[in-house]
């Protein structure tokens, strides 16, 4: 999917309506129907694919696969600090949209940054991220260091993705309205 589907998510689960209309849904959003759908409207892979970076993970890749080109060429040049400046960019662009997308239907940039759309997606990128061959983790390290890093952050990644955020992007959430306690010149409790 892409960063944008995640906004569509959020507006999706939380029921938020986009002016006088109902937020469209993921399949909707896709302009196809969602792959993974059971009849019975199960959508879990879906919303997990609705919240992975594709945009970013499509330019990153492009970005490390140049630097890996021009390392064939010269192998003393690894670009070790511009591979690290472009993951933390990349990185950084996907906090930033992801939060943008999702404000709108949780109703403030600090509820964004902590809801599950947000928090999948930059899961999703900061492990692509690092795991990619040609990463800067593939620049520093070598051998069976390199190979058990990126076995661990597979597997941690993918746990995390599966077992504790997937369960949340499927759940419903309404959103919440606190009730303030009424001002009054007494302090609470006197």
């Amino acid at each position: 999917m892409s960063l944008r589907s995640v906004g569509v998510l959020a507006r999706q689960r939380r029921g938020v309506t986009v002016g006088s209309e109902a937020a469209p849904t993921l399949s909707e959003a896709a302009g196809a129907p969602l792959e993974g759908a059971t009849p019975s409207g199960d959508r879990s892979v879906s919303s997990l694919e609705a919240a992975i970076p594709t945009e970013v993970i499509a330019l990153y890749s492009a970005i490390i696969a140049g630097c890996q080109a021009v390392l064939g060429e010269n192998p003393n040049d690894t670009f070790l600090t511009f591979r690290v400046v472009i993951y933390a960019v990349a990185l950084a662009c996907t906090v930033f949209v992801a939060i943008r997308n999702v404000t709108p239907a949780t109703g403030g940039w600090t509820k964004a940054a902590r809801s599950p759309e947000v928090l999948t997606a930059t899961m999703a990128f900061a492990a692509w991220g690092l795991i990619f061959p040609g990463s800067f983790l593939f620049v520093r390290l070598s051998g069976p260091v390199l190979s058990i890093i990126v076995i661990t952050i597979t597997a941690a990644a993918t746990f995390l993705l599966a077992v504790v955020f997937a369960p949340r992007l499927r759940s419903q959430e309404q959103n919440e309205t606190r009730a303030s306690p009424p001002l009054t010149q007494v302090p609470p409790g006197k």
